[in-house]
């Protein structure tokens, strides 16, 4: 499945169980959250289980302290293998982290144009989700494209 994005543009693929989840977003305009499991609010993750991810797409003023500083290949702290990837040409580097609550376990990665930055976070409930998913975060990220701004927000 490729979820296009009306306002900002920018496109994505992912496979077809995946689908965009509404319920609880916080801000629709800015921030999209997919996953192929049952989630039934955004913000609490509410429905995903320990077997299961969702992905994250945010999209910020360039400004606004994003992209911050890409850890480098093969950064040690990494939960995850840290790896070089080209999100639509832009050069970032897939990392993962365990929450400071330890409630959920993330993979990230960012990139920009010249105005807006994309911010993409998986996120798993433990550490073996976490791993068995990156691959195909790190896919979904080789698939991403920028296209053509069409009526962004801000």
């Amino acid at each position: 499945m490729t979820y296009k994005e009306p306002a900002w543009g920018y496109s994505i693929s992912m496979p077809a169980d995946w689908h965009l989840i509404t319920a609880g977003q916080q801000d629709p305009a800015q921030f999209k959250t997919f996953s192929f499991e049952n989630v039934t609010n955004a913000a609490t993750l509410a429905g995903l289980d320990a077997n299961g991810m969702v992905v994250k797409v945010t999209v910020s003023q360039l400004n606004s302290g994003c992209p911050g500083d890409q850890p480098p290949v093969g950064f040690p702290q990494s939960t995850v293998p840290a790896v070089p990837v080209s999100i639509d040409g832009y050069p970032s580097v897939v990392s993962g982290a365990q929450a400071q609550d330890l409630s959920v376990w993330s993979v990230q990665a960012e990139a920009a144009t010249s105005k807006y930055c994309y911010s993409f976070v998986g996120l798993t409930l433990n550490h073996d989700s976490q791993l068995k998913w990156t691959p195909l975060f790190e896919q979904m990220l080789s698939t991403f494209s920028f296209g053509a701004l069409i009526a962004p927000p801000f």
